[in-house]
């Protein structure tokens, strides 16, 4: 989480350091989630108090989100969308995460999903598999330690290389024996792009943000497609599409966001196949950016605290791929 208020996301590490992730995770095996968040609250009230960044980009968001649960019809939010439990969700979002990869605490993790859902989670043996597009909402953590504990399947992660590594540090302390390999999205090329291809084949599953667009001193590392979302444009990433297109596999959905002491799943096709017209690629690539951001925009509304993009998600949108962004 940053604090910063530029527009960007790329300049702080997500992931907490190996030595961070050794302490929290003694702290939540000995204490409990209980004793863990009562130990959270000082350091989540310092934070809020002094991350103006985060603060403000927090306020904003949240303002949107309480106008498009307005409009949606919504009765009012149990719990006070403040930027305190805004921060106060993201912190326990680390318990969640540590406890998800943890060989002998993952089996206890009880998540609530559909029949439909629980069947596309259970696929016969010998199944291709999937690419599956996922957000910086909600568990994205336990979606992966679910997908690889439920499925047996092999789960390759799409990472920036910027978290790649940490993701890898972290992997190695918590869960050294996890089937999850990561690959830098931003070094693809078209080899990577042929062994993904045999690999989902193989029945691997193969998973990526599709909410974030990187960016590089001020440059924009890859084109985007400008959405409605919570009300106003913003900006999705074309890459997915094109690379679920060059895959020609199954395209997934998956959500998970903590709902009492369990976590609400969900897992949805989103397309069998991925294809973009040559003479009407721009449009077919926002058909599907705009699907996805419609059923992010629906989970966010229905777990407002759960939406962990503390930066000015909406800042730049208006010219889009179509407009030859780079």
């Amino acid at each position: 989480m940053t604090g910063r208020s530029d527009g960007s996301w790329d300049q702080t590490p997500e992931q907490p350091g190996s030595r961070w992730i050794r302490i929290l995770l003694w702290i939540s095996k000995t204490m409990g989630r209980r004793a863990f968040e009562v130990s959270l609250s000082p350091v989540v009230a310092c934070y809020a108090a002094f991350a103006k960044g985060a603060r403000k980009e927090s306020l904003r968001y949240l303002a949107r989100v309480k106008n498009a649960r307005e409009k949606a019809g919504l009765p009012r939010f149990p719990e006070p969308l403040t930027p305190y439990r805004h921060f106060r969700h993201f912190a326990l979002s680390v318990y969640d995460r540590l406890e998800a990869w943890d060989p002998d605490r993952k089996s206890r993790i009880r998540l609530l999903m559909t029949d439909d859902a629980r069947a596309a989670l259970t696929p016969a043996p010998g199944a291709p598999g999937k690419l599956v597009l996922m957000s910086h909402f909600g568990a994205a953590e336990v979606c992966r330690a679910v997908a690889e504990r439920d499925v047996e399947a092999r789960v390759i992660a799409l990472l920036y290389e910027k978290n790649a590594e940490g993701f890898t540090r972290v992997m190695r302390t918590v869960a050294p024996e996890s089937r999850i390999d990561v690959v830098p999205v931003d070094k693809m090329g078209a080899e990577t792009a042929v062994q993904l291809s045999d690999a989902i084949q193989s029945g691997a599953w193969v998973a990526i943000a599709a909410d974030r667009t990187p960016v590089t001193s001020g440059r924009r590392t890859i084109r985007t497609v400008t959405i409605p979302f919570l009300g106003s444009p913003a900006e999705f990433p074309a890459g997915p599409w094109v690379l679920a297109s060059l895959l020609g596999c199954e395209v997934w959905t998956l959500f998970a966001s903590r709902d009492g002491d369990a976590f609400r799943v969900s897992f949805e096709k989103l397309a069998d196949r991925v294809t973009l017209p040559r003479a009407s690629r721009n449009d077919a690539i926002r058909g599907y950016a705009s699907e996805f951001a419609s059923r992010l925009q629906r989970e966010v509304i229905h777990s407002p605290l759960e939406w962990f993009n503390f930066y000015d998600f909406w800042q730049g949108a208006g010219c889009d791929f179509a407009c030859g962004k780079n």
